[in-house]
This record gives structure tokens, sequence and C-alpha cells, in this order.
């Protein structure tokens, strides 16, 4: 593997067929001699290295980086997002990207047909989500909100209902076709992908591209139900693919629940994001929840 084979300056999906030992490839960039984490294993760049990654990977930069990167492990494939490395970072801290979310303006379904740009949702509001359980619509409220940030592109997604959704990096709609909520920019989610509106129809993906232009964005997970409605399309994140989705309810299967005493999480995080039922592991939990937490509002 050679890095000439690769566009660095952009997102990209990498999906090679898939070896025995589940093993994905990438390439270290700048010679950051810093190292990547994963929950399994470490890595040493600027080498070719490769390995079983786990969504959201942190990655230690040096000074003399000028970017680095963030590891994203969706359903089909790898997608590897280049951002700029934080300013006044510090000889071997770790940081950790929070994209994945939603810009400014982006209008939330609430109960009784209320809408609310998303950068004006409080703790208190109830918020229009779907209730995968007994298959039909429902309300709570906001288990976690995401304080501000600014970038300088997005996605811009368009749908056969005339709605609109622009997304910063990758945010999750629902999939009819894959049953379960995958990532817009890679193979899993092409146009036509069959998705769901605040109308209860279906609606397909019919366009999506990068917009450069600076933004505000934001981020909502509801307590429970994690999905809700942003400009009228159904989103969510993966721990709402908790199983697989048939006619808009869970088909759910015998599982071995999860012990609370395993996870060294809040309370609400435990039972708001249904942890007993995931089967992520413990520190898979752990190492998202803080990246909430480091970017939640108060």
């Amino acid at each position: 593997m050679s890095e000439e084979n690769y566009e660095f300056n952009e997102l990209f999906s990498f999906n090679p067929p898939p070896p025995e030992d589940n093993l994905i490839w990438s390439l270290a960039k700048n010679g950051c001699d810093g190292y990547c984490t994963s929950v399994w294993q470490k890595y040493d760049p600027p080498i070719s290295f490769g390995g079983p990654l786990i969504y959201g990977q942190w990655i230690n930069i040096q000074n003399h980086c000028t970017t680095f990167w963030c590891y994203c492990v969706p359903d089909s494939g790898q997608v590897y997002g280049e951002v700029p490395a934080p300013e006044n970072r510090v000889d071997g801290q770790t940081y950790t990207t929070s994209c994945f979310c939603l810009a400014s303006g982006t209008k939330i379904n609430l109960r009784d047909k209320k809408v609310k740009n998303i950068e004006e949702i409080s703790y208190e509001d109830e918020l229009l989500v779907w209730n995968f359980d007994e298959g039909k619509f429902d309300y709570a409220k906001p288990l976690w909100i995401k304080k501000k940030e600014t970038t300088n592109k997005y996605i811009l997604l368009k749908f056969s209902d005339g709605s609109i959704l622009k997304t910063i990096d990758q945010h999750r709609i629902f999939n009819k076709q894959k049953k379960m909520f995958t990532y817009p920019m890679t193979n899993y989610t092409p146009i036509g992908t069959i998705s769901f509106n605040n109308q209860g129809e279906e609606i397909k993906l019919i366009s999506k591209e990068y917009v450069e232009e600076e933004v505000d964005f934001y981020n909502v997970i509801t307590e429970h139900h994690i999905n809700l409605f942003s400009n009228n399309i159904l989103t969510s994140c993966r721990f709402n693919n908790l199983y697989p989705i048939e006619n808009m309810k869970f088909v759910k299967e015998e599982r071995k629940k999860q012990e609370r005493k395993n996870f060294n999480i809040n309370d609400k995080y435990f039972h708001g994001l249904r942890i007993e039922e995931q089967q992520y592991s413990s520190k898979d939990v752990e190492i998202y929840i803080n990246r909430l937490e480091s970017a939640k509002i108060e």
C-alpha cells in the first residue's frame, strides 16, 4: 500500500474485500510520531498499519503535526476524516473529534407539531421520535446535547419529499434496505436509499454532496429511543442499531443482558442508551460516553 493511492484532503471510503482476520488498513500522515489506539491494539505511524478498529478511535498528535485523523468504522467499509489539529495542542495529549453532527438551523420536530432549531433545543423539550419497540411515533427528552462547534465543510443530503439535511461529516439516517441507521457517504447508503420522515412516509435519498462553507454544528441524542427527526428526516447514532429493523420495529432476539456493574458510566447513559441491551464492550461504551461528556452542554 502506498500513500499516492489515496486522497487525504477530504473524507473518503475504503472498502477492501474483507480479509479473514478482519484487518483494516490505513496510513499515517505528516510525519506524526504519535500513535493510534484502539480498544485492542496500538500502532506506530508513519508506516502503514492495520488491525481491528472500533468506531471513534483516538490518535495522539505532536506539536509539529498539522492534521490528525478521526477513525470511524461504520457498518460497511471504513471512513476516514482529516480535520485540523486543535489550537494550542500539547505534545502527547490525546485528542478526539466530535463530528457526526447537524448544522445550525436544522429544524427539530417536537411534540404537537412544533419545531425548534437544533441550537435552541434544551433538556426540557419533548422531541418527536420513533419508538422501534412498538413501531409508532413517540416523544422523548434529550439525553445529551452537544455544544457548538464550527467547521468549513458539510454534507448536503436531498430527499424525494423535498427535505434537505446538512450533516457534519457522517451522521446516520434511517436506511430501510439495510434495516438500520447508516452513514450517508458510504456504499451502504447509495442514491435511492429509502428513509423515513415525520409524516410516516417512506422517502428516497436523491442526492448527496460535500459543500465547502463555514457552518456551526450541534447534535442531540434522545432518552431511550435515541433518535429524532431532523429537518423531517429520521436520524440517529449507532446505539439505535440495537436490533435489526423490519417494518419499522425492532426484531428482537434472545441475548444475554449486560450487567450494570461492568460499566463505569453515569446511570443516565446506561439506561438512556439502553446499554443493558447493547452488545458493545464496556471499554468501547466508556470511550464513547467520555466523548459525549467532553462535548455536552450542561
